[in-house]
């Protein structure tokens, strides 16, 4: 498939299609639109950060996917400092520095669903190909349902990044290789437990929260993971955004 992101209006037709992620097993829109229910243990806004703490806003929506019961993180959280991940994915291992200063609410939500076990043995279900300069090469996990409409029961107030360089396309930013993000629907507060894995350089509206990087070990592995593209190059194709070879977790980890 190839992606042509010329103007923003195009990257955010795009991106309902391709980054979608909600709270539940619901409509992707609908499912976003009825999560405003304060979950238990958190505040219900967040507030500027303090003394290195923050106060996040975690929502409850629906029913954690394919009956993983999680918990909800706590609302107080650090803005500072990294997180090491390691994720395997078909038996190669991506290790990832998750950065609090970038989006510390994201970035404990999370390490929460790691810790807990929520995305071993899951389906990455999406990966975008363009063999366009900036255009959208993203690979998505984080879904145990693998349709592309589960969450952990819960979403993740909205942290969009501040450091990212302008992208050539018009009001985008660049969402550079190695850069793991979280996934969202176009409604507010969207996240739940999807993210995004950059494989080449991509022209993004600024408003997904960075998480962090894959180490310099991993890219080689994640070359190799997203080699084989999608099962077709035809854009009006579902299977055009449809991983060739399936693509799988089978473990996450902090390393810490």
């Amino acid at each position: 498939m190839r992606n042509r992101l010329t103007t923003v209006a195009g990257i955010a037709v795009l991106t309902v299609g391709v980054l979608a992620a909600c709270g539940d097993g619901d409509d992707d829109e609908s499912a976003a639109a009825d999560s405003t229910t304060a979950a238990p243990g958190t505040s219900e806004a967040a507030t500027e950060p303090r003394d290195g703490m923050v106060d996040c806003r975690y929502e409850e929506s629906g029913t954690a996917a394919g009956d993983r019961s999680v918990e909800v993180p706590p609302a107080e959280q650090p803005t500072e400092g990294t997180v090491a991940v390691e994720f395997t994915i078909n038996d190669r291992q991506l290790p990832m520095t998750l950065d609090r200063a970038s989006a510390p609410c994201t970035v404990a939500a999370v390490t929460s669903l790691v810790e807990q076990g929520y995305y071993d043995d899951t389906e990455c279900h999406r990966i975008t190909v363009s063999e366009q300069p900036e255009g959208l090469a993203v690979l998505q996990c984080g879904d145990p349902t693998g349709t592309g409409t589960g969450g952990p029961g819960f979403t993740i107030q909205d942290e969009p990044p501040t450091h990212l360089d302008a992208a050539s396309t018009p009001q985008a930013a660049l969402y550079p290789r190695g850069t793991v993000a979280m996934a969202k629907t176009q409604m507010p507060d969207s996240a739940g437990s999807q993210f995004f894995l950059v494989y080449a350089d991509s022209a993004l509206p600024p408003e997904y929260a960075v998480l962090g990087t894959v180490d310099e070990p991993g890219l080689a592995a994640l070359d190799e993971i997203t080699a084989a593209g999608a099962k077709s190059d035809d854009p009006s194709d579902p299977d055009s955004q449809v991983p060739h070879d399936e693509v799988r977790i089978s473990q996450a980890v902090v390393l810490d």
